[in-house]
């Protein structure tokens, strides 16, 4: 398989970000609007 045919192939891990990075922007996010979640989520 030529490689132009692998990295053309979308993948859903490779698009859909992990519940890690999401839970990061999310952090990212309420810090630059200045909003601070509750502790017990």
């Amino acid at each position: 398989m030529p490689l132009s045919a692998r990295t053309s192939r979308k993948q859903p891990v490779a698009v859909t970000p992990s519940r890690r990075t999401l839970h990061a922007e999310l952090l990212r996010l309420c810090a630059r609007i200045g909003y601070s979640p509750p502790l017990s989520a």
